[in-house]
């Protein structure tokens, strides 16, 4: 008789072998003929051979075949965690492939999500799901708030095909038009789990503080950076803020109404050397840095210094010459041809 290490070897020579359609019956045919405890106790064993941490109970087991072939399944789905995957949902170790499973991947495939298995690792019961009562639903709702790109919002946040929209995207909706937002669908594709945030305990506490810095435009900052919302006040806002003070910076509600995402870069490892490096190296001064606060943006090692040297190799000279988003600002081509009058290839090269 076939032993169950028969069984894990075929398994992991069809995985190795990408063979997401190699039958075990046989050898799964030899293997079950034990009554339903031993059964339950052979599948909990060849999860465990496998590399698979998990137990199963009788309600969740399945049929060591179903067990060998969704497994199978699920990696050419290109599911990188299956452990998590299962625990998550048990029971997709026995739903029908063809019934279930292949039908909701082909749903999810129309919608253009590209990337299955990522979806599937984030959020496994999204293979299980009802299409008609549950997916379809949701997605009909996206696109009344004027999503199209339905595939890149379910990649971010696979849950939001779940969630009440009645008890939990509308009354987000309602928050954020009552902001003033009125590119609902830009901001939710940016950001899906602004939809998914509590208001009260995340996204109020950050709009109060965003007005106590004398941000007025909330919705502006809003619709540039919705990361900004869920960002820890203590944590982020407050440093950065603090940061911004120290340099001298009088005006925080315009550098953060004009840059947003300046509470996304770390201060030790891009703030502060950047400001340094334009400051010292560029003559930029705090009142430059202000006036445009897209100058921190910029990579310091991709852009900023490689333009300087340029443009010093050209005995062009920033901060006296040139101002320095004068040097930041234009594309190669125009930063090339018009700034250090140069041209594009000896740029590139």
């Amino acid at each position: 008789m076939n032993t169950l290490d028969n069984l894990v070897s075929e398994y992991q020579n069809a995985v190795n072998e990408k063979d997401w359609t190699r039958d075990f019956s046989d050898l799964v045919e030899d293997l079950e003929g034990h009554k339903y405890g031993n059964k339950l106790n052979l599948k909990n064993e060849f999860l465990e051979k496998i590399g698979i941490n998990h137990q199963h109970d009788n309600t969740t087991a399945g049929s060591l075949q179903s067990h060998a072939q969704n497994l199978l399944y699920l990696q050419s789905l290109g599911v990188t965690d299956i452990a998590k995957v299962i625990t998550r949902l048990p029971q997709i170790l026995k739903l029908s492939i063809e019934d279930t499973l292949q039908p909701h991947v082909d749903y999810l495939q129309k919608l253009g999500v590209t990337d299955i298995g990522k979806v599937v690792t984030k959020h496994p019961p999204i293979l299980a799901y009802s299409i008609e009562d549950t997916l379809q639903p949701h997605v009909d709702y996206l696109e009344t708030l004027g999503v199209t790109d339905i595939a890149k919002v379910v990649t971010r946040l696979p849950p939001i095909l779940a969630y009440s929209i009645e008890d939990t995207l509308q009354p987000h909706i309602d928050y954020l038009e009552n902001l003033g937002v009125t590119e609902i669908a830009k901001v939710v594709t940016k950001l899906p789990n602004i939809l998914y945030y509590s208001i009260e305990d995340t996204l109020q506490p950050t709009v109060e503080y965003l007005e106590k810095l004398g941000v007025t435009d909330i919705a502006k900052v809003v619709t540039r950076h919705p990361q900004i919302l869920p960002y820890s006040i203590e944590d982020t806002l407050q440093p950065h803020v603090d940061y911004l003070e120290e340099l001298g910076v009088t005006d925080i509600a315009k550098v953060v109404t004009s840059l947003p995402q300046i509470f996304s870069l770390s201060i030790e490892n891009n703030l502060q050397p950047t400001v340094d490096y334009l400051t010292n190296e560029c003559y930029a001064t705090i009142s430059d840095i202000e006036k445009m606060p897209a100058l921190v943006a910029y990579s310091l090692d991709k852009r900023i210094k490689p333009r300087h040297a340029f443009l010093q190799s050209k005995g062009v000279e920033v901060g006296y010459d040139i101002a320095v988003g004068t040097m930041l600002v234009p594309n190669d081509k125009k930063f090339a041809e018009q700034t250090a009058k140069s041209d594009h290839d000896e740029w590139m090269s």
